[in-house]
C-alpha cells in the first residue's frame, strides 16, 4: 500500500440486482430448511460489539498468544543468563572456555530434566496481568480512535494514514 491508499475491508459478495447474498437459512429437526419468517432477520447482529466485548477478546488473545510464546521468552532469559556468566568465568580464568554452551534446544531439554515441565511456563502469571490492563485496554482504545475519532471514508475504507495515526 502507497500512503493515502484506502484499505477496503471484505465486503459479503453482491447480487446483480445489488442487493447481498441471503444468509444460510436455519435447519428444523429434519434438516428441511426452514422459510424465514417475520422474526429471521438477513443483517448480522452488531449490538455484541460493546466496549467489554472487544476488551474481552484483545485479552483473551494476547493472554492466548503469551501462553504459547512464554516458554520461549524463558529460554531466551536462560540463554543471556548463561552467556553473561560463561563471559565472565572466561575473564577469571583467562582464555580457558568453562561452561558449555547447550544451545536453545538444550537449554529447553535441560529445563524439563533438570526442573520439570511446568517449570517452562513458570513465572506467566504476571504477564497475563499485565495483558488484562495493557492490551485490553491498548487494541480497544486503538480500534476507537481509528474508528470513532478519525473517521471512516464514505465507502467505508479506511485510509493508510489514519490507521497510523490511531
Amino acid at each position: 500500500m502507497v500512503l493515502g491508499e484506502s484499505f477496503k475491508p471484505f465486503s459479503p459478495q453482491k447480487r446483480k440486482t445489488g442487493e447481498p447474498l441471503p444468509l444460510p437459512l436455519p435447519l428444523d429437526d429434519q434438516n428441511l430448511v426452514v422459510k424465514p419468517g417475520p422474526h429471521v432477520s438477513h443483517k448480522p447482529d452488531t449490538n455484541h460489539e460493546t466496549f467489554v466485548f472487544k476488551y474481552t477478546l484483545s485479552f483473551f488473545a494476547a493472554s492466548c498468544a503469551e501462553t504459547i510464546t512464554y516458554p520461549l521468552d524463558l529460554i531466551k532469559g536462560r540463554l543471556q543468563i548463561q552467556g553473561e556468566k560463561a563471559l565472565t568465568q572466561y575473564e577469571s580464568v583467562k582464555g580457558q572456555r568453562v561452561i558449555a554452551h547447550r544451545g536453545m534446544a538444550g537449554t529447553a531439554l535441560g529445563i524439563v530434566k533438570e526442573e520439570g515441565f511446568l517449570r517452562l511456563w513458570q513465572g506467566l502469571s504476571p504477564a497475563i496481568y499485565r495483558h488484562v490492563v495493557y492490551s485490553g485496554v491498548r487494541m480497544t482504545l486503538y480500534e476507537y480512535i481509528r474508528e470513532e475519532l478519525l473517521g471512516k471514508n464514505p465507502d467505508g475504507t479506511i485510509p493508510v494514514w489514519k490507521a497510523i495515526v490511531g
